[in-house]
């Protein structure tokens, strides 16, 4: 009984927290402080809403459009987004840590001054994107398409970047330090001032 007084408290939770984002985004509102976390809410279409200061933390996303949506000092840690529309969306001073984004697409995101630790962003299409000032410390980027992206003073430092392609990349300043480079397409990158281990810049220069 107490199992079913649960899944009936959390549905009804799941739609009043629909309910609030819908009517804040048809009246073009920022939602502020919403607590949303550990809920389950595949295939939304969250697309140009608003939002501060929300706890999405372990939200199941999956499949779900959040394009041109923008969110602002807000926690996403181990939210799943595997599968999602993320064009053009705008991160900034966010938690993504252990957060899933393998297979999204983020062509014109940018996810800028956030932590996105022990993350995972294999085979995004993360074109044309933005990632200043971000840690991605401990993650992985597998096969990940990080063309044209500026991601000055970004850390990859411990990331599997197996397979990526950075071309045209804007990367000065970054930290590679101990990321695995295997495969990884360098062609017309910019990385001026940006760090590596030890004679591995040699190798990066090749590949420019």
């Amino acid at each position: 009984m107490g199992g079913v007084g649960y899944m009936k408290g959390n549905e009804q939770q799941r739609k009043s927290i629909l309910e609030i984002i819908n009517t804040a985004r048809m009246n073009k509102e920022v939602i502020n402080g919403l607590e949303m976390s550990g809920l389950d809410l595949p295939l939304s279409d969250f697309s140009e809403i608003m939002g501060d200061c929300i706890n999405a933390s372990g939200v199941n996303l999956k499949a779900s459009s959040l394009t041109r949506a923008s969110f602002f000092d807000c926690d996403f840690e181990s939210t799943d987004f595997s599968d999602c529309n993320l064009e053009m969306i705008d991160i900034g001073d966010c938690v993504l840590n252990g957060a899933i984004l393998n297979k999204a697409i983020l062509i014109g995101a940018k996810i800028n001054i956030s932590m996105c630790q022990g993350a995972c962003f294999d085979e995004v299409d993360f074109s044309g994107g933005e990632v200043i000032g971000s840690s991605f410390s401990n993650s992985s980027f597998k096969k990940a398409n990080l063309t044209g992206i500026n991601a000055q003073q970004a850390s990859f430092s411990n990331v599997d970047l197996t397979g990526a392609t950075l071309t045209k990349g804007i990367f000065e300043e970054a930290d590679f330090r101990n990321a695995i480079l295997d495969g990884v397409v360098w062609t017309g990158a910019r990385i001026d001032g940006a760090l590596f281990d030890e004679g591995v810049i040699e190798t990066v220069k090749s590949k420019l």
